[in-house]
């Protein structure tokens, strides 16, 4: 229907990427319909004919004639770098501009004019800056052609330089840990008593999922911490309700919570091998809104310290609009909110362990952020994967996209704020699914997961942010850089001083020589990742069984892939011994890698995985309950041999 070479110029110019390489280095082509409706989604502009294409073409190459100049702007260090102006007629050398800083200061007379040249449409006019700007965000303003034009400048520092130091640390979903005072699901009290158990074996800071704003007000939710309500809220159902009945001393919850009724209530929460997260939700927060109402009712809204954490959190009042009408719910929000956040605070400072944290790829297009934040998301694609042999008809993720141009318009503000939240309570973040600061594969809504594109971003700008947010809060970043992931990426992770991270179940490929040599001094390790297999499951190949039944996997990959890991693990047992977890963690142990982190459940043997991507129903996913409680793990021999092996990391 339409001219091919037509509509892929246009779609390039729009930074949607026609096509790709598959995981065996095979180009494929994205669909016509695909390019045709992402690029409507993009433009908000009907595409029927090939004059319309061509249109839409020449309306963009004129585009930065018209805006003059980007809309985002790079310095690292602080250093300039070329700025284009782009005019219909010669530029002259002066030019009337000011750069406004973000302390407020206006800075003039800073463009030196390098030179100009001549295009189809106008003129390029190239120009560095006279002086070195601060790290920080400013705005640089020109007038040209009797128009005034902006450009926000992001300044990060050249390279992140952490102050963290070489560590260990244990994977947590914290929802399953298990002990005898529990509420059916862990909470911030268990997470401190792991603490405590971990701490005299070198264990420096916990690892987390996602502990976003979920929705539990409904039997069938999704737990997901991957498809939040929001990157800017907490998930109060992770709160120590006993110690907030302590701290408010509130006779009346206490009453509650001893009677045999809601005992038994919590005993059937807690027997009960998944988390029951409709259960649970409605039980806590039977007692958090008598708290609540005690808080608002005794005026603790207007302490100092409550009063500041309103100040910090600007969308709050937004926040507790979205979740309720009700004048009691919107105050219950504000509580948890609050309580969560003094959780976090508290929680490094009192257990003298640190916080590893996830950002999340997206959230869910039902939620705050996408209803508060509409502007920077693009709400008709998708987020997902590619076809590949375990997923042969490609994923769809179900959250929308980020929309790049709303992004840069928006001067990555929203971005900012998540970030910012994250970063406020951990040293380490970890950076999901990093390849989405470059690119993301988005599926049109309606269409198949094979029928996606690749849609690019400004991978310059979302670095410079996330690595300027990470040095003001003196944190780590690690990149989540595993699978078909484009060069530029580990490029830029290398040249900014980004931890990427080595995978041991990823490398079985190769001799495990070669495999411990490839680990570098800036990395995180860690056997496997909360979206693979657990270790013995792996190395036994029922995690291959497991995905086949499920209709993920063919019968044909299923029985190649088993005769590939059977004569690869073969191999590593043959250097390493029967006992491969904990001699492969020993040659960890003694690397130059700077992070490790550890799956609990491995180390008792577990095998029945926490997630299996690209499932819903189909798994109880995000529910499972650990095996073991706290004190049957610190008193475990097995696992006390493999935290005597951990405790050497440090030192190595």
């Amino acid at each position: 229907m339409f001219e091919k070479n037509l509509l892929r110029a246009a779609a390039r110019a729009h930074g949607i990427q026609c096509s790709y390489k598959n995981v065996e280095g095979t180009i494929v082509w994205s669909p016509e319909k695909t390019l045709v409706k992402i690029l409507e989604e993009l433009t908000r502009q009907k595409i029927q004919t090939n004059n319309d294409l061509a249109e839409l073409y020449s309306k963009k190459l004129n585009f930065a004639y018209e805006e003059k100049i980007k809309p985002c702007h790079v310095f690292w260090g602080g250093a300039s770098q070329l700025i284009q102006i782009n005019s219909l007629k010669i530029v002259e050398e002066n030019i009337n501009c000011e750069i406004v800083t973000e302390e407020g200061l206006k800075l003039h007379d800073f463009l030196n004019f390098i030179y100009s040249k001549k295009t189809s449409i106008g003129f390029k006019s190239y120009f560095h800056l006279k002086t070195q700007l601060s790290v920080g965000y400013h705005k640089l303003i020109i007038n040209i052609d009797q128009k005034t034009c902006s450009s926000f400048l992001i300044c990060p520092p050249e390279k992140l330089e952490p102050k963290t130091q070489k560590a260990w640390g244990p994977f947590v979903p914290l929802y399953a840990l298990k002990s005898p005072e529990d509420w059916g699901i862990g909470s911030f009290k268990e997470a401190a008593t792991l603490a405590k158990t971990l701490r005299p074996f070198g264990g420096n800071w916990m690892g987390l999922l996602p502990m976003l704003a979920g929705n539990f007000d409904h039997q069938d939710c999704d737990p997901s911490p991957y498809s939040s309500l929001s990157r800017l809220f907490w998930n109060e159902i992770y709160l120590d309700v006993d110690q907030l009945v302590e701290k408010y001393n509130l006779s009346s919850a206490k009453e509650i919570i001893s009677s045999a009724t809601f005992q038994k209530r919590l005993e059937i929460l807690r027997l009960k091998t998944h988390v029951d997260y409709f259960g649970v939700y409605q039980t806590k927060k039977e007692i958090l809104l008598l708290l609540s109402d005690e808080f608002f009712a005794k005026k603790y809204d207007q302490h100092a310290d409550y009063l500041e954490f309103e100040k910090q959190n600007d969308t709050l009042s937004s926040y507790v609009k979205f979740r309720s009408k009700e004048q009691r719910e919107q105050n219950f929000h504000k509580f948890v909110q609050f309580e969560m956040d003094c959780t976090l605070r508290n929680f490094s400072k009192n257990n003298n362990f640190g916080l590893y944290m996830d950002y999340p790829v997206g959230v869910n297009d039902s939620g705050f952020d996408y209803q508060e934040f509409r502007s920077v998301f693009f709400g008709e694609v998708s987020v997902g994967a590619p076809p590949e042999p375990v997923f042969a008809l490609g994923q769809d993720w179900g959250f929308p996209a980020f929309h790049p141009a709303g992004m840069q318009k928006d001067h990555y503000q929203y971005f900012r704020k998540s970030l910012q939240h994250h970063l406020k309570f951990c040293k380490i973040l970890r950076l999901d699914h990093i390849m989405g600061l470059h690119r993301i594969y988005s599926v049109p809504k309606g269409f198949k997961g094979n029928e996606g594109a690749y849609l690019r971003f400004a991978p310059e700008e979302l670095f410079a942010v996330v690595i300027l947010e990470a040095h003001r809060a003196g944190a780590d970043l690690i990149g989540e850089n595993l699978g078909t992931v484009p060069l530029a990426v580990d490029k830029i992770l290398n040249e900014r001083n980004m931890s990427g991270m080595w995978v041991m179940q990823c490398e079985t490929w190769r001799d495990p020589e070669i495999a411990f040599q490839a680990i570098k001094e800036n990395m995180l390790v860690c056997i496997n990742t909360h979206d693979m297999p657990m270790f013995n499951s792996f190395k036994k190949g029922s995690d291959l069984d497991l995905i086949s039944s499920l209709n993920i996997l063919s019968d044909h990959y299923k029985t190649q892939f088993q005769q590939e890991r059977k004569a690869q693990l073969a191999n590593w047992e043959s250097k390493l011994g029967s006992d491969m977890l904990n001699l492969a963690i020993e040659k960890i142990a003694q690397s130059s890698a700077k992070y490790f982190v550890v799956n609990l459940e491995d180390l008792w043997g577990e095998e029945m995985p926490q997630n299996i991507p690209g499932t819903w129903k189909e798994y109880p996913n995000w529910r499972k309950k650990f095996s073991l409680e706290l004190n049957e793990i610190s008193k475990n021999p097995k696992i006390l041999k493999t935290l005597s092996i951990l405790k050497e990391f440090r030192n190595s």
